[in-house]
């Protein structure tokens, strides 16, 4: 780039738009104006979800479905549910395109991570320690592909309870006898199948907002809308 010339805007486009033939049926969606005309002013960055996420082409179709009253990503012929795995690999990507913040991005998603696969948890958070160590671009793409299989993992219903209990341990002694017994007693009914995770996850979330617990307010796992634990 010669002086005074201004860098070009980078912006985050569907590969399918450029010409890759990354969709389900292996075709693609070229278009002609944004390759010829605007491409000449503009910096793309080619994005595919479903090949990042490993589905790879052909793949089954895939619709967006209301789901109690939330949008989620589903085969159309069978169900499977790929929302959770979404969610986690557009957060992946928006930080990787904004920023490098690996280590941060990596304590937040913690808990969300171990109801997936404490394996690939512990492998994640080696990678985030060296990232001062080696050249910082590689140490990255490669946290994107572990992060991606991790999602891949089915969270199970025994994983997902026992973050749960990782989580209310921080703050477990500072509640009342009753406020105790109360969190013990869902998290325990979910473990079993009885109740929904969703019922302890809120009453955690209410008590960390109240008691203050700063490290577990950035988690994941405690969002509005959670990525592994409500269903």
């Amino acid at each position: 780039m010669s002086e005074g010339e201004t860098p070009a805007l980078r912006v985050g486009i569907s590969a399918c738009l450029l010409g890759e033939r990354v969709r389900y049926d292996g075709g693609h969606k070229r278009d002609a104006f944004l390759v010829e005309v605007l491409g000449k002013h503009v910096e793309w960055v080619p994005v595919c979800p479903e090949m990042e996420l490993g589905l790879g082409v052909p793949r089954p179709p895939m619709d967006l479905v209301e789901v109690d009253g939330t949008t989620r990503l589903r085969v159309t012929a069978t169900g499977e549910d790929f929302t959770d795995r979404m969610h986690a690999y557009a957060a992946w990507r928006a930080k990787g395109l904004a920023s490098l913040e690996l280590v941060a991005f990596h304590a937040a998603h913690k808990y969300a991570l171990l109801a997936h696969s404490p394996k690939h948890y512990e492998t994640l958070g080696h990678l985030a320690a060296t990232a001062g160590r080696r050249r910082l671009e590689d140490v990255v793409a490669q946290y994107g592909v572990v992060f991606a299989a991790a999602y891949a993992a089915p969270a199970t219903r025994a994983r997902r309870a026992d973050v749960l209990e990782q989580m209310a341990a921080f703050f477990l002694r500072a509640l009342s006898d009753d406020e105790r017994a109360e969190l013990t007693t869902a998290i325990a009914a979910a473990r079993r199948g009885a109740a929904p995770l969703a019922a302890p996850l809120a009453l955690i979330r209410a008590h960390v907002h109240r008691l203050g617990v700063a490290h577990l307010a950035e988690q994941v796992a405690l969002r509005p809308h959670p990525i592994d634990l409500l269903s």
